[in-house]
C-alpha cells in the first residue's frame, strides 16, 4: 500500500512560505495539530520545513522574536523528498536511512503534495498490527479445542 492514504484527505495540502512569520506558523501547527509544516517556493516546490524542533532550537533557545523572525531563516533546508506512490515501507526505509522524522512527499513534476510525519507511519502501523492480531485470535478461537 502506498503513502497516499495516510495524508489528510485536503485538495490543498497545508503548507506556508518562507516570508511568513514563527509565530503565524505556530498558531497554524496549533490549529491543524501537527508538529511540522513545509515550507514552499515557486511553483509549489518544497524548500523546507519548520518543525518543533526548529522553533526551540531556532527561535525560543536563542531568545527570537516568533512575531518578526521569518520561517525561511529558521526552516530546515536539509530536506528528504519521497514520490507519493512509494510504499509505507520504502518511507519507513528513507526515514531511518536519512535520521529524519518528516518525509516530503511530491508528485511526478517534483510538486509538494502532503508532509508524511513518523507518527503517521507509526499510526498506520500499529492498526495493521491490531487488525492482524484481531483476525488471528478470531482464527484460533474458531479452530477446533480454540
Amino acid at each position: 500500500m502506498n503513502v497516499a492514504h495516510l495524508l489528510r484527505e485536503v485538495t490543498q495540502p497545508f503548507s506556508m512560505k518562507p516570508q511568513d512569520s514563527v509565530i503565524e506558523a505556530v498558531r497554524n501547527m496549533i490549529d491543524f495539530d501537527t508538529g511540522a509544516i513545509a515550507i514552499l517556493g515557486e511553483r509549489r516546490k518544497c524548500i523546507g520545513i519548520f518543525s518543533k524542533k526548529d522553533l526551540l532550537g531556532k527561535v525560543v533557545s536563542l531568545d527570537r522574536d516568533a512575531k518578526t523572525t521569518l520561517l525561511g531563516d529558521v526552516m530546515t533546508t536539509d530536506i528528504v523528498t519521497a514520490a507519493n506512490h512509494l510504499s509505507i515501507e520504502e518511507c519507513m526505509r528513507l526515514m531511518v536511512e536519512y535520521r529524519v522524522r518528516h518525509l516530503v512527499l511530491v508528485n511526478a513534476q517534483g510538486e509538494y503534495t502532503g508532509l508524511l510525519g513518523l507518527c503517521d507511519i507509526l499510526g498506520d502501523r500499529i492498526f495493521e498490527l491490531t487488525q492482524s492480531l484481531l483476525n488471528l485470535e478470531g482464527y484460533l478461537n474458531d479452530a477446533p479445542g480454540g
